[in-house]
C-alpha cells in the first residue's frame, strides 16, 4: 500500500523499480477516457506506456501504411463499385460497398494484431466518396439513356414497349439486320376526292383525328408506327423488340382498326364528312430492319421484298372490295385463332412467285351464317381452280344475290371471260396483276 511507502516501510521492494505516483479518486481530476473505458486513471495510462516500452511491444502509428491502404482502397473500390453498379443491379453495388467497408475494418484489425495503428477514417471516407460518385454518375448516365430511349420510341411504340426497352435495353437492336416481322399498310379510299371537299384547316384537323385514333389502336396492340405517308400508315410488329406473336398481334390490330374507324365515323358524320373507308394489307416474312438513310438523317424502318408485298396487298383491297388482305404466311403465323376467307391466288407486279391471299373476318368462331357463306364461297373457288366455271358461277351467283359483295361480282365477271375464252388446261389458278 502507498501508506507503507510513505511511512518508510518496505523500501527495499522499490529497488531497481519504476515507480509511478498517481491518484484514482474522482475528485482529484486525473481520470481519462480510453477506447476500453470511459473512466480510466491517468497514471495507469502512463504505466501502460512504460510497460509497452519495456516489453518492446508498443503500438505504433504507421502513416505510410495508412496512405498505401487508402490508395489501394481508392483503386480497388473504384474498379469494383464501378463494375458492380454499371453491369449489375443496385443491390450488388450496395453489397460491394459493404464488402469494401468490411475489408477496411478487417485490414485495420490485422495491422492492430501486428501492433500497428492504422487510421481508417480516410479509407472509409474514400470508399463512401467513391460509392457516392459512381452511383450518381451511373444514375445520370442511365437517366440520360432512358430519356434517349423514351424520346426515340415514345411516339412510335406503346408505353409498355418503351418500358420494356428501358428495362431490358439488351433486347433492343437498332442496327440493320434480317428478322422475321409482320408489316402493316393502311390507306384511306378515295382520299383525293374527300380532301378536295375540305378546307386546309378542316383537312389538317381531320387527318390529326384520324391518324391519332388509328395509331392508338396499333400502339395498343404492340405495334411500332413506322411512318405516315400522307393518309397512309405503315407499322411493324416484331421490332424493335422481338415478339414471337407479331403476326397475331398485327391481324388483331387490323380488325380493331376497322372497329375504331366505325366509331370515328359517327363523330365525322356530325361534321358532315362523308363515309370513310380504308384498306389494310399485311405480310409476314424476313425483312431488313434498322436505321436506314443518310449520315445526316435516317429512320428506323423496314425494307425488302416482303415489305413491298404488304403494300401491294393494301392496293388489292380496292380490287376485291375487302377491308383487310393478308398473305398466307401471315395467316399461318397468326395461328388458327382467326376466321379467314380465301380470296385469290395472285402474282403481283414485281413478284415471280404467286401468293395466296386471305381476308380475316373475325377472331374466334364466326356466326353460323358467315361460316355457311364462306364455306360456299370456298366450294366455288375449288370449282373455279379446277376450271369448272359453270359450277363456280352458279354458287357465286347465289351468294351475290344474298350479299352483293364486290368480291363476288369480280369473280362473276372473271368467270364470264373464262367461259368465252378458257385458260390453258395446265392453268394453275393464278391471276396475274401487271400494274400496282
Amino acid at each position: 500500500p502507498a501508506a507503507d511507502i510513505l511511512a518508510g516501510r518496505h523500501l527495499d521492494k522499490l529497488k531497481d523499480k519504476y515507480v509511478l505516483i498517481g491518484t484514482s479518486a474522482a475528485g482529484l481530476l486525473d481520470l481519462r477516457a480510453t477506447p476500453f473505458a470511459n473512466i480510466f486513471p491517468g497514471v495507469e495510462i502512463q504505466a501502460t506506456v512504460i510497460d509497452n516500452l519495456l516489453t518492446g511491444d508498443p503500438l505504433t502509428y504507421d502513416l505510410y501504411t495508412e496512405i498505401g491502404m487508402t490508395y489501394a482502397l481508392v483503386a480497388g473500390s473504384g474498379v469494383l463499385l464501378s463494375a458492380l453498379l454499371a453491369y449489375a443491379n443496385p443491390l450488388a453495388g450496395a453489397l460491394g460497398g459493404l464488402l469494401c467497408l468490411l475489408a477496411t475494418a478487417g485490414g485495420s484489425y490485422f495491422f492492430f494484431l501486428s501492433n500497428k495503428i492504422i487510421g481508417i477514417t480516410y479509407p472509409l471516407l474514400t470508399i463512401s466518396t467513391v460509392f457516392l460518385v459512381v452511383t450518381l454518375s451511373n444514375y445520370f448516365f442511365a437517366g440520360r439513356e432512358k430519356r434517349f430511349l423514351r424520346d426515340a420510341f415514345g411516339h412510335y411504340v406503346s408505353p409498355d414497349v418503351v418500358s420494356e426497352i428501358i428495362k431490358n435495353p439488351a433486347n433492343l437492336s437498332l442496327s440493320g439486320q434480317v428478322r422475321n416481322l409482320t408489316v402493316f399498310f393502311s390507306d384511306i379510299r378515295d382520299f383525293t376526292t374527300i380532301s378536295e371537299k375540305m378546307s386546309p384547316t378542316q383537312l389538317g384537323r381531320f387527318m390529326n383525328r384520324y391518324l391519332t385514333a388509328m395509331s392508338a389502336v396499333l400502339l395498343e396492340h404492340g405495334g411500332t408506327v413506322d411512318k405516315y405517308i400522307g393518309d397512309a400508315i405503315m407499322a411493324i410488329w416484331g421490332a424493335p423488340l422481338a415478339d414471337n406473336d407479331h403476326a397475331a398481334r398485327a391481324v388483331r390490330a387490323s380488325l380493331a382498326s376497322i372497329r375504331q374507324l366505325e366509331e370515328l365515323q359517327e363523330e365525322l358524320q356530325k361534321e358532315q364528312i362523308g363515309k370513310i373507308a380504308i384498306g389494310i394489307g399485311l405480310n409476314t416474312g424476313e425483312m431488313n430492319v434498322g436505321n436506314f438513310g443518310s449520315t445526316q438523317r435516317f429512320d428506323y424502318t423496314v425494307i425488302g421484298d416482303n415489305v413491298n408485298l404488304a403494300s401491294r396487298l393494301e392496293d388489292l383491297t380496292k380490287v376485291y372490295g375487302c377491308r383487310i388482305l393478308i398473305s398466307e404466311s401471315t395467316r399461318d403465323a397468326a395461328g388458327p385463332g382467326f376466321f379467314c376467307r380465301f380470296i385469290d391466288r395472285v402474282r403481283v407486279k414485281g413478284k415471280k412467285l404467286p401468293v395466296n391471299i386471305f381476308e380475316p373476318l373475325c377472331e374466334g368462331e364466326p356466326d353460323a351464317d358467315l361460316r355457311r357463306e364462306v364455306t360456299s364461297f370456298q366450294a366455288a373457288i375449288t370449282a373455279y381452280q379446277q376450271q369448272d366455271f359453270t359450277a363456280a358461277r352458279q354458287i357465286i351467283r347465289s351468294l351475290y344475290e344474298k350479299n352483293n359483295l364486290k368480291l363476288y361480282r369480280l369473280y362473276l365477271e372473271r368467270i364470264e371471260v373464262f367461259l368465252s375464252d378458257p385458260p390453258p388446261r395446265d392453268w394453275d389458278g393464278v391471276f396475274i396483276f401487271t400494274t400496282k
